[in-house]
């Protein structure tokens, strides 16, 4: 699309609406309201303190300006006042005046002598000066943010003035403490006429709006006649350290019987984002898990609790490896079984890690209560996991299967659990829940062999997976069946048939018990998960690891449709070990190609030869061994804590990677040395937490539509410079898409973009902003 940047951008106009048609084809632009501002105070002195006629004060007049009732701070000022007068008697034609009413001041200075143009001078006629000034503390707003934890998004200080005599000039300053402005906080003389006169307003003549002058004060409006209605920001010298400004109205030519009326909406007003405090959003803790360790050599797709409360769920998946060995079947022949006793090829075994199965049986394996098939098989008792590659499988017969299984003996109906393929080549998944049931079955859709078989036996819940060349098996389905140990464990192959045979190769099988001496194991409490990775062999590198990959894509949605900022996104990690005397390193993984980091989770499975069980070591251990705290280690991993004993309590800033478009990221921690019994305890704390503010300011408000060019060209005001926007538009004041190629780089707080429109077409058409990029 289009870009272009604010240097060189028409002078915005102000939309009439918020949906505001655009040329005649009726398209309309949608854009959020904008969050009101609060007052906090205002310049009207405090009610009752004056009544009935003018009251008069020559010098050292001061009073409390009022506070505005139900605020969420109030911000009342000191008032005091002066005129030229040299005179030390106050005298009611002659000098300063106040009178309060319910919605305004009026401010009357009177003067007793004529003009002199070359004042200030004795009695012969000075220059009429009169100053009036609003002394303002802003720390109360400062308390007030720090207890209600809100941040302050707009701070503005507003004069709504009305003169009796629109003749004569007048000029608001702004004095205050600043030393990158050079300016002196600097009060009005309440008994030095001719102070006020050189300070201010002769050293302001021939000044422009905005000039610092004097290094006494800024001139927010200069030499002006007539009503005003100003406003100020405050917030940048807020921002900036500022706790305490003065506000100056002063005029050199106050004469007798002239007022200024500071009315009803003058005082300081307030922009502030109600959330403030760090939210969390989503936790580290494992949902699902109560009671003794549940060990498991792998914890794929165990979803992490959210945080109950926060504004949106942000949920992570955990994952575990450990580099287990485990079993494998080296140990003789297997044992052959024919279940419904069809005469025929008996089967082989070729050794103890993969067999040739030759099988028939016209009941087969699948929706019956009884089976026909062939199986060669071993004894097992207790939690397992095991895999195997079935090679091929070849029949004239297409309703011949081969596959894993794991069974409750060797009856034609016993219960059983069964992973495998048709001769058709579609995977299929057998489960007999009870002796002498029926089965079911769940056929997949077609995939070539050689495919690897999985089964693992936690308890009754058995959990079926298929891969190729046994690497990152997805779960395919689970079932929960009551077996009696021991439970026949092996390779099964038929035909479908009592006169043709099938023939299926398996190879390579390995079993892992699932042992808590052994393997992965965690126990999820209130408010700490603890997670245990274990390895029985002392000599080798025991690489453990665990990882929760977070999606903070659901961020996008939220703050575009509530409107907000994103102002900051925390990642914490807050764990104790149980031994600290074994190191451990904390690793994040996400794409960024400007960091030439590739989303890499660690290797989920455990390890069934001497090069799978290196994986994690050879990813993310060995790599970063001497690296340093932010280091990007293999383009993989960026370390956040490198190679560290003790307990873990870390804050990692995400706001940057999310700005960058990063949406997909792991926090992965590992270490070599994840001997028997080592615990980590992931304590309440850790997760994801965030800050938003009003995103109100962001809006489009100049619409051109240009017909010879076919764009849309928008102007948008509130955008951060930097930060990525995109464009959505629609037909109606609902579903709202993005624009495709509609992305943008903000050039500044204002930024001009276009959007191709074709209005002999469209008829109507929203458009809207949002933060982050298209998704």
């Amino acid at each position: 699309m289009k870009e272009t940047h604010a240097t060189t951008m028409k002078p915005p106009r102000k939309m009439p609406s918020l949906l505001a048609p655009i040329a005649t084809g009726c398209l309309a632009l949608a854009s959020p309201a904008l969050a009101a501002p609060e007052q906090v105070g205002d310049f009207r002195i405090a009610a009752g303190t004056y009544a009935g006629p003018f009251h008069y004060f020559d010098l050292g007049f001061t009073e409390a300006t009022r506070g505005v009732v139900g605020a969420p701070v109030q911000l009342p000022s000191v008032f005091s006042g002066t005129t030229q007068n040299p005179g030390s008697v106050g005298d009611p034609l002659t000098d300063l005046g106040v009178r309060t009413f319910s919605t305004s001041t009026h401010l009357k200075t009177i003067n007793r002598f004529t003009a002199d143009p070359d004042g200030p001078g004795a009695a012969s006629g000075p220059q009429r000066v009169g100053v009036f000034q609003y002394e303002i503390d802003l720390a109360p707003v400062e308390t007030y943010l720090s207890g209600s934890g809100e941040s302050l998004t707009g701070l503005d200080l507003r004069f709504v003035i009305d003169p009796s005599d629109d003749t004569k000039g007048y000029d608001i300053y702004l004095s205050y403490t600043e030393a990158g402005e050079g300016i002196t906080l600097t009060p009005v003389s309440t008994d030095d006429a001719t102070a006020n006169y050189f300070d201010f307003w002769l050293a302001s003549q021939g000044s422009f709006e905005g000039d610092v002058v004097n290094g006494t004060h800024k001139i927010l409006n200069l030499d002006t006649s007539g009503d005003i209605d100003q406003t100020e920001s405050l917030l940048g010298i807020y921002n900036a350290g500022v706790r305490k400004v003065n506000a100056i109205i002063v005029s050199g030519d106050f004469f007798s019987g002239r007022t200024l009326r500071v009315n009803e909406n003058s005082g300081l007003w307030v922009n502030t984002d109600g959330l403030g405090t760090s939210t969390q959003v989503g936790d580290l803790l494992i949902d699902g898990f109560s009671g003794s360790f549940t060990h498991l050599d792998r914890l794929d797709g165990v979803t992490t609790r959210p945080v109950a409360g926060a504004p949106f769920d942000l949920p992570s998946v955990l994952t575990g490896t450990s580099q287990n060995q485990g079993d494998n079947i080296e140990a003789g022949p297997l044992a052959y079984y024919d279940i419904d006793g069809i005469s025929g090829n008996a089967g082989s075994s070729t050794g103890g890690s993969g067999a040739t199965v030759v099988g028939y049986g016209a009941a087969g394996i699948g929706p019956t209560a009884a089976d026909g098939f062939q199986f060669t098989a071993f004894e097992r008792s207790g939690s397992f996991d095991i895999n195997v590659s079935l090679d091929s499988l070849a029949s004239v017969e297409t309703g011949a299967r081969a596959g894993l299984m794991v069974r409750n003996g060797d009856g034609t109906g016993a219960a059983h659990v069964f992973v495998g393929f048709q001769q058709t080549g579609e995977p299929v998944v057998v489960v007999r829940d009870a002796d002498g049931n029926t089965a079911t079955e769940t056929i997949g859709a077609v995939s070539p062999l050689p495919e690897t078989l999985r089964i693992v036996r936690s308890g009754d819940d058995f959990t079926f997976y298929l891969s190729k060349n046994n690497s990152n098996p997805a779960p395919l389905a689970s079932a929960t069946v009551v077996m009696s140990d021991p439970v026949l464990v092996g390779f099964a192959a038929t035909s479908g048939s009592d006169t043709n045979e099938a023939t299926a190769v398996f190879s390579d099988c390995s079993v892992a018990l699932a042992d808590p001496a052994t393997d992965i194991g965690l126990k999820t409490f209130s408010s700490v998960t603890t997670i245990r990775t274990l390895n029985r062999f002392g000599g080798q590198l025991a690489v453990g690891a665990v990882q929760w990959a977070i999606d903070l894509s659901p961020l996008d949605d939220y703050l575009a449709s509530n409107n907000l900022n994103l102002d900051s996104l925390d990642l914490a990690l807050i764990a104790d070990a149980s031994d600290t005397g074994r190191e451990f390193d904390v690793y994040l993984s996400y794409d960024n190609p400007a960091e030439s980091i590739s989303l890499t989770g660690l290797a989920p499975q455990v390890a069934r030869s001497t090069s799978l069980a290196e994986l994690n070591y050879d990813n993310l251990f060995a790599p970063a061994i001497g690296a340093v705290a932010d280091e990007i280690v293999g383009g993989t991993h960026k370390v956040l804590l490198p190679y560290t004993a003790g307990d873990i309590n870390l804050t990692t800033d995400l706001l940057p990677l999310y700005s960058a478009g990063v949406r997909d990221l792991n926090l992965i921690v590992t270490t070599d040395a994840f001997y028997s019994a080592r615990n980590l305890s992931v304590a309440a704390g850790s997760g994801l937490f965030l800050e938003t503010s009003s995103g109100a300011p962001l809006q489009i408000t100049d619409v051109v539509l240009d017909t010879i060019n076919g764009e849309l060209d928008l102007t948008i005001d509130g955008l951060a410079g930097g930060a990525t926007y995109h464009l959505e538009d629609s037909t109606t004041l609902a579903g709202f898409t993005a624009i495709a190629g509609s992305d943008f780089v903000a050039a500044g707080t204002q930024d001009s973009v276009s959007t191709p429109v074709d209005t002999g077409v469209e008829a109507v058409r929203f458009v809207r902003v949002v933060q982050g990029p298209a998704p």
